[in-house]
């Protein structure tokens, strides 16, 4: 069973704007931090998987019985994420003076255990030769949960108007409900396969302790590489509410309307950027590591430079609003780092140095957090600005400490003359944008205007790049 497509991303982002626009003037700060506490949590069940185990058996019994075991491990894991839950939604509300954490953080938490359920339950259906109808099930089980949180929320917010912290918390069930609705169809599916559950003599060797522990242990560095990469936003959204509301006297709502566009709606769509741009660099076999991180590279820089210059546009045409376009510029320049931050790890075997540059580099984001925030107000900058540098700082550190180990690893690779090149190219793009805005300004301008604005800038940048691209082929015939 595969993750997410490209196209169930897209829907994620539809599902995120279409919540921008429902919440109106509520700002949805308590589903922003619950969000990102959650995707930090799950990223813990990302190693875990049964479909490799599953096919050393063709014993019906047994892949039951590891389905049972796993499942109750996840259970018991997810447990222990409700309590560490509680535990910090009553920390916030003492130390932040948040009202109101205990039932949205309490039902986040509840909701935890369906992605990792779903995820092995359906990798059970696929050991019956069905991949493909456990890959649609994924698929039905993501839109039919993005529908029911649009529903959710017009009806809690627009229509009902509960207060704000009840729709929030009433948002995650549409993980609770969609999940019930995909267990009930995986198993009248399992049903019909009229599966007799007997237990034979071969199978009294089978050690399932043994078996548990591997799925439980085997690629769990993967895991703890995501949770470390989603605790750099979490941190960031605590420590700025603190710093700004205590320190700075920032008002509530400002904070909270900016925090939620950060964390929520600017990085979901910076998010799907860096998805698309994995989905089209796809690894040859042909192609070196070295050669692999430098064709991301130049591909995430390229983007990053388009989304910068054009951010107003793109603030108009998705959340008709280009107040909020410096915090996008921002969170583009940090999606070079968090791309090159997940490609490094990919071809680093030692976990040790896994854990070195992990440790590292969210400790330097700890450190380097309130300084540079303090910084940035002496400097008189918006104090956000210091906390995404220091997040770019921490993850530079893990991407350094990375590179070099690959760089050892690929001795012959000579990379520094592409890496500059790209750097000269980027620059120039940079350059001929910044120019054609003398031509066609960036201002503030109505829907349509926008839409067309931002067509132009990005046929310009198409041209150049096709231009390159070209101009590179030439040099490696002459």
């Amino acid at each position: 069973m595969r993750d997410k497509n490209i196209v169930v991303k897209l829907l994620n982002l539809i599902t995120i704007i279409i919540l921008y626009y429902v919440s109106g003037k509520n700002t949805l700060f308590m589903y922003a931090s619950t969000i990102c506490l959650y995707n930090m949590y799950l990223s813990c069940f990302q190693h875990i998987t049964i479909k490799e185990i599953l096919k050393k058996y063709n014993y019906h019994y047994s892949k039951l019985k590891i389905l049972k075991y796993v499942s109750i491990n996840i259970i018991i894991i997810c447990l222990l994420f409700l309590i560490s839950s509680i535990l910090i939604s009553d920390a916030i509300n003492i130390f932040l003076k948040i009202e109101n954490t205990f039932l949205p953080y309490l039902i986040m938490s509840l909701s935890i255990i369906t992605e990792p359920l779903i995820k092995i339950l359906l990798e059970y259906l696929e050991s019956y030769n069905k991949p493909k109808l456990s890959n649609s099930l994924l698929n039905l089980y993501y839109i039919i949960e993005f529908i029911l949180l649009i529903l959710i929320s017009i009806i809690t917010i627009r229509i009902i108007k509960i207060p704000i912290y009840i729709s929030v918390s009433l948002l995650y069930l549409s993980k609770t409900i969609s999940f019930v609705i995909i267990s009930v169809i995986t198993y009248l599916n399992i049903k019909k396969e009229n599966i007799k559950y007997i237990k034979v003599r071969e199978e009294k060797q089978i050690n399932y302790k043994n078996e548990i522990k591997e799925i439980l242990k085997n690629n769990n560095h993967k895991s703890i590489i995501n949770v470390v990469k989603n605790s750099y936003y979490y941190i960031s959204l605590i420590i700025l509410y603190a710093i700004l509301e205590s320190k700075y006297s920032y008002s509530i709502n400002t904070i909270e309307k900016d925090l939620t566009f950060i964390y929520l709606y600017g990085l979901t769509f910076i998010n799907f950027v860096i998805d698309i741009i994995k989905n089209t660099s796809k690894s040859n076999k042909s192609d070196s590591v070295i050669n692999y991180i430098y064709i991301i590279f130049e591909k995430i820089i390229t983007i990053t430079i388009i989304i910068s210059i054009t951010s107003p546009l793109i603030c108009k045409i998705i959340f008709n609003n280009s107040e909020n376009s410096m915090y996008l510029m921002m969170l583009s320049f940090l999606s070079i780092f968090i791309v090159l931050y997940n490609t490094t790890y990919e071809y680093i075997k030692s976990k040790k140095i896994i854990y070195t540059s992990l440790i590292l580099g969210i400790i330097s984001k700890l450190i380097l957090t309130i300084p540079l925030v303090n910084s940035f107000y002496r400097m008189g900058y918006n104090l956000i600005y210091g906390d995404i540098i220091s997040t770019i700082i921490g993850t530079s550190i893990s991407i350094a400490i990375n590179y070099v180990y690959i760089k050892i690893k690929n001795k012959n690779e000579k990379t520094f003359e592409k890496i500059l090149g790209t750097l000269y190219e980027s620059i120039l793009l940079c350059i001929i944008l910044v120019i054609f805005q003398f031509i066609v300004p960036i201002t503030k301008t109505s829907y349509i205007k926008s839409i067309l604005i931002l067509m132009l800038y990005i046929s310009i940048s198409v041209m150049f790049i096709q231009l390159n691209i070209r101009l590179k082929k030439k040099q490696k015939r002459g």
